[in-house]
């Protein structure tokens, strides 16, 4: 069956097929996949309203509803007044429809919202005896710790990670009432991941004031472009500026490092 999709439904029109599917489903039903997250608040698009039903019961699916049996012991929590699977559950499932960055996007908003953890989301993966995509969710999940957005999962991955930087701690309050996404403690120096960078010029600007701190400043800051399309420059850029504060390990090249 094709997902339909509500976009852009009016809060109340979609809460009110929220609660039809439960209705549909029986007062033992809870709501499953998007809907379930829909259900929590967080602000997703919801395909056709996932429910899922004991085990045994059967229910037919109709335009806007469809209907699971339950077989990995989700109905056993609910919560709120519109019944719903466990948070953790539903981006589980919906997790295994969506590629790597989708699940990232989607996971560390969870998690930001404090929805969830990824403590958590890893233990409920781990008990889970069927799930498509595990490797991916996993390997996701370990490296989602103080992620807050993809572009500071991209930084982890494309920049620091396969170009051999140190960890930095990441979400680490240095002065008061702040927060700074990657901190090299040993180096004195602050990476900002900052996702309202969006274009060349802008870019351009930040590569500039990034050169500066090479000569001395102790804050980079690195938006979409310089982390989506330049992560081999953006990573030699680091390395420059935590040689200059005493680091004094080796830059690996990624394969897509220019010759």
């Amino acid at each position: 069956m094709t997902p339909g999709i509500i976009v852009a439904a009016p809060e109340s029109a979609l809460r009110h097929r929220l609660w039809a599917g439960h209705l549909l489903g029986g007062p033992a039903s809870s709501l499953g996949g998007w809907a379930a997250l829909a259900a929590s608040g967080m602000e997703v698009r919801v395909h056709d309203v996932a429910v899922w039903v004991p085990a045994g019961v059967r229910r037919a699916d109709r335009p806007g509803w469809f209907f699971r049996e339950d077989g990995a012991g989700r109905l056993d929590h609910v919560a709120g007044t519109l019944p719903r699977i466990r948070t953790d559950d539903a981006l589980l499932d919906v997790g295994q429809e969506l590629g790597i960055e989708g699940w990232v996007t989607l996971a560390s908003e969870a998690v930001r919202e404090r929805r969830t953890s990824v403590a958590r989301l890893t233990r409920t993966a781990r008990g889970r005896t069927r799930l498509r995509q595990r490797t991916m969710l996993l390997a996701v999940l370990g490296d989602l710790s103080g992620v807050e957005s993809t572009l500071e999962w991209l930084y982890r991955r494309d920049v620091e990670r396969a170009h051999g930087l140190p960890e930095g701690r990441r979400q680490m309050s240095l002065s008061g009432g702040t927060r700074s996404d990657v901190c090299y403690d040993a180096y004195t120096t602050i990476a900002e991941v900052d996702g309202r960078c969006h274009d060349a010029t802008q870019f351009r600007d930040a590569a500039r004031d990034n050169a500066h701190a090479a000569l001395g400043q102790i804050t980079l800051r690195y938006g979409t472009v310089a982390i989506r399309v330049h992560p081999c420059l953006t990573a030699r850029q680091v390395a420059a500026v935590l040689r200059t504060r005493g680091w004094r390990g080796d830059l690996t090249r990624c394969p897509s490092c220019p010759d």
